[in-house]
């Protein structure tokens, strides 16, 4: 049987009539609980502060809070937001749950790129440097209380291009391990969720929409540092 035919890979891309518009990653925004606290006792960790005084260049975000705030001042989750607000302006603790007993400092980036991938991976280095994407460069060690990400090259799907791929649950003492399942789980907007919006803008108004694009988030608002994370230590 042909793979996309199957039900299995059907799921939310079956098109059907009468079905209301929504937007599912949106919706969650209006149910979801405020994200956590930083804890008391991490304000007090020294590694984690000595490395944050001596390089705040590397902690920065280019996000305009303010008006980040405007824009959803009638949101009607607003115990979320606030925490968002919050976390933007001091800190965030985005659900880790570290194990104490890992390293303060973790290099997962011990394997040797091809030729072939090398020259892709330097190019969109180059890219991202170029768009801004990341942090200023710190030497050739990972600070105290850094992790790194495995980083590589895999061919897409049907095609002989390659993609850059950052693997977050590879290696020892992953990122991953120390956040639970049901902490990182969050539904997104789905074809079927985008035709069913289609569909209400053709009633309402004659005619499909005249533009139809996909903002590129990642390059619009994020600043994603060469190291991304760090754990903290008592």
């Amino acid at each position: 049987m042909i793979s996309w035919k199957h039900l299995k890979w059907s799921h939310s891309v079956l098109w059907v009539h009468d079905v209301s518009p929504q937007t599912p990653s949106a919706m969650f925004t209006e149910i979801v609980t405020p994200l956590p606290n930083f804890p008391l006792f991490e304000t007090c960790n020294p590694i984690s502060n000595s490395t944050i005084s001596s390089h705040p260049h590397l902690f920065i975000t280019p996000i305009k809070v303010d008006m980040f705030e405007q824009l959803l001042a009638s949101h009607p989750n607003s115990p979320l937001f606030d925490s968002v607000f919050e976390g933007l302006h001091e800190d965030f603790w985005p659900f880790e749950n570290f194990n104490y007993s890992s390293p303060d400092t973790w290099d997962n980036l011990t394997h040797t790129l091809e030729e072939s991938n090398l020259d892709f991976f330097l190019k969109q280095r180059d890219e991202e440097i170029k768009q801004d994407h990341f942090s200023p460069a710190f030497g050739l060690d990972l600070l105290p209380v850094m992790y790194s990400i495995p980083i590589g090259v895999v061919p897409k799907p049907h095609s002989s291009d390659l993609c850059l791929v950052t693997d977050h649950s590879a290696g020892e003492h992953v990122l991953n391990i120390f956040i639970t399942c049901s902490d990182s789980t969050i539904k997104l907007d789905s074809l079927q969720d985008f035709r069913s919006t289609l569909n209400v803008i053709l009633s309402l108004h004659g005619h499909p929409p005249a533009w139809i694009f996909k903002p590129d988030v990642y390059a619009a608002y994020l600043h994603i540092p060469c190291i991304l994370f760090g754990r903290s230590s008592r």
